[in-house]
């Protein structure tokens, strides 16, 4: 809150539910970024309505605390499909990547742009100029999940072709 209102002091009430926030998430700093980055211009309050829902939710289908993995699968969870998508298939760059690159490895998704703008605004990934990077958590869940979707081994070799057709484009200019 106090990077978007430097000047916010909260209630007591706002405290108790700030604290709640972060029991509920085990104190967990990523997670209590995507818990605020999914619910823009909501109360304190109802944002912690909504993040003991969804954690007890997700205690409920899978057993144990809300930890690091239930997290990022809950912050999954409330991505559309083509961010979901989009996500797993740039997970095959290990520190970062440009839009050029994820629209290489995105396939037909049209407005890559706009998802990665989405992205980087649900804390799944973070901009850094004109390139994007990950949070080394996130991309290991992300890549886990390309994996599971089957798609692996297709999304690395669209982005072995861009690598190759990187190499020939240096080898071409003489660099």
């Amino acid at each position: 809150v106090s990077l978007v209102d430097p000047e916010f002091e909260p209630t007591p009430s706002q405290t108790r539910s700030i604290q709640t926030i972060c029991r509920m998430v085990d104190g967990i700093p990523l997670a209590i970024e995507i818990a605020a980055a999914l619910y823009p211009g909501q109360s304190i309050p109802k944002i912690e309505r909504m993040v003991t829902q969804s954690v007890l939710e997700l205690k409920s289908r899978r057993t144990g605390s809300a930890s690091l993995n239930t997290v990022l699968g809950w912050g999954y969870d409330t991505l559309k499909k083509a961010e979901q998508t989009v996500l797993q298939a740039v997970s095959v760059f290990p520190i970062r990547f440009n839009l050029a690159e994820a629209e290489a490895v995105c396939g037909s998704h049209k407005r890559v742009d706009e998802i990665l703008t989405r992205l980087v605004a649900a804390s799944m990934i973070q901009q850094d100029g004109d390139d994007y990077r990950w949070l080394v958590p996130m991309r290991e869940f992300a890549l886990k999940r390309l994996r599971q979707a089957g798609q692996e081994e297709a999304v690395y070799d669209l982005a072995t072709h861009l690598a190759l057709d990187e190499v020939e484009s240096l080898y071409e200019r003489g660099v």
